[in-house]
């Protein structure tokens, strides 16, 4: 096991590059923003805010393609086809939306007894996985003929809260974080497969690498933890901001992660090293969740303040040696941020 302190630990060739910061007064009524999911193109992604919106977003126009409404709205994911968004809330209910025409295709799933915290699609796109505060993760058949019905009964984690879960890439294997300080993989029918323990506060986020050989995890105290799934053993431990990690995203070369310090960072997912690039947010924003797009040259991350931003980060991609035409070593030349716009339309038309 290695262990990196990587405060301000970046390229030594290069300064950290501080975006311009622009601020979005969204109003009252906007609420937080908790969650976005990207689509598996590069022309979408979907917001889930605690006043109830679910919105659709257009990545080239910046414009609202759909809005939803899901009392409580927490979180959010999108099928591996693009066709289907599903949402979960404080309402503890799963609800199902046709991503195309807009319309509502199932729902309320109501087997929870407190707040979801967390949604993900199986990489097959036959079952999802949520799981809530009340301790418990479900799987549920994705399919249409079998919408609404669980593959599972609850699992009881033993978490005490579950805050986090996330699908393989790779099969079938599910990851969970919560309360009790650990990450638990669990396989397909249900069975406890490992228990990762060393955190020393909570589990707010786990993401696997894209090969499902690894499994990321972002904690309360700040740290977060590469683990190896198959040997069960921590890799590496990262001091990575100074305030609890609301978020992990991973892609195929590189990891972000988005902290209540007000900052998102982007990692090596190789080396373990913070990249150039700082995209610290208004001391008074935090950032909930961050999420990269499939080619990696978008950061979405969504935040308190009722915003939706996009980082164009392709050139900091090109830089990493193994990418594809990349050009090894991390120079930075510039990173832009688009806010994808404020919730006040959608809040008003209520």
């Amino acid at each position: 096991m290695s262990t990196e302190t990587s405060h301000g630990n970046t390229s030594q060739n290069s300064p950290v590059v501080r975006l311009r910061r622009n601020t979005l007064n969204a109003g009252v009524r906007a609420g937080r923003v908790c969650c976005v999911a990207p689509f598996p193109g590069t022309e979408r992604v979907v917001s889930a805010s605690d006043n109830g919106s679910v919105i659709v977003w257009k990545l080239g126009t910046n414009e609202q393609q759909h809005c939803w409404f899901h009392e409580g709205a927490t979180a959010v994911a999108v099928s591996p086809d693009g066709t289907i968004v599903v949402s979960g809330g404080s309402d503890c209910a799963l609800q199902f939306w046709d991503a195309e025409s807009g319309d509502h295709l199932s729902g309320p799933w109501e087997l929870h007894k407190d707040r979801i915290w967390s949604i993900t699609w199986s990489s097959g796109g036959s079952r999802i996985a949520s799981c809530s505060a009340d301790g418990n993760l479900i799987i549920w058949n994705a399919r249409p003929e079998l919408l609404g019905k669980t593959f599972l009964k609850p699992i009881q984690t033993g978490h005490g809260a579950v805050r986090a879960v996330a699908y393989c890439p790779k099969g079938d294997r599910v990851a969970t974080g919560g309360n009790d300080r650990t990450i638990k993989i669990w396989d397909d029918a249900g069975l406890l497969q490992a228990t990762l323990s060393g955190h020393a506060e909570r589990v707010l986020s786990v993401a696997w690498a894209k090969d499902g050989s690894r499994v990321i995890s972002g904690c309360l105290d700040g740290t977060a933890r590469v683990w190896d799934i198959l040997g069960q053993k921590l890799v590496c431990e990262i001091a990575a901001h100074t305030d609890a990690i609301n978020s992990v995203a991973v892609s195929d070369h590189v990891f972000a992660t988005a902290s209540a310090d007000h900052a998102i960072y982007l990692w090596n997912l190789k080396t373990h090293r913070r990249l150039n690039g700082s995209f610290e947010l208004h001391k008074r924003d935090e950032p909930h969740c961050v999420a990269l797009t499939a080619d990696e040259n978008t950061l979405i991350a969504c935040t308190e303040r009722s915003k939706v931003y996009t980082f164009d980060i392709e050139e900091i991609i090109l830089g990493l040696e193994g990418r594809a035409g990349g050009r090894g070593g991390c120079e930075l030349n510039s990173v832009t941020r688009c806010e994808l716009g404020s919730l006040r339309k959608w809040a008003s038309s209520f």
